[in-house]
Parts: structure tokens; sequence; C-alpha cells
């Protein structure tokens, strides 16, 4: 499965919804990230990740066509895994 870390974009909007506004996301972020989670939330977050210098919030895509074989062409769902992302900060932070 291939993993690419890159800087967030606006066209990662619809995703962001898809994937943020979920009742389980929302359990275990419960101080710090809204439910239901709307464009409007999505638009701001990415507007502020866009804007850091340097980057420290990283968008993450997966090629999940393996997982598409192996599952029965069943939808692959995307997850963020926080060491992934504090790995990233490593890689990106001077």
């Amino acid at each position: 499965m291939a993993i690419i870390i890159r800087q967030w974009t606006m066209d990662d909007l619809p995703n962001l919804v898809k994937n943020a506004n979920n009742i389980n996301v929302w359990n275990n972020l419960r101080n710090y990230f809204p439910h239901p989670y709307t464009e409007e939330h999505a638009k701001s977050w990415i507007e502020s990740a866009m804007m850091e210098s340097p980057a420290m919030n990283f968008a993450i895509d997966m090629d999940c066509m393996d997982l598409f074989e192996r599952r029965q062409n069943k939808r692959c769902e995307n997850f963020i895994s926080k060491s992934i992302i504090n790995k990233a900060r490593r890689c990106f932070m001077p």
C-alpha cells in the first residue's frame, strides 16, 4: 500500500468532511472536535493548514487498490494513524 504525506489542498474538502463527520471520531476527540463535522469546519481547517509555515499538519493519501482486491472490492476507508503523523512531523521539521 502506498502512503503519501502531503500538504492539504481544497480538493481534500469532500473527503475530509466524509471521514471526519463520524460519531466514532468525535467520541475519541470529544473536547477538540466538532460533530457534526461540516464543510465549513473542513474549509476552516484546510485554510489554516495551508497557511502554516512551516507546515505542521499533513494530509495522508493511501493507495487502497490492494485492499480492494483482498476484500473483494469492498469500500476502502481512509484512516489516520497518530504514529504516521508524528513521524511525518519529525521528517518535515528541522
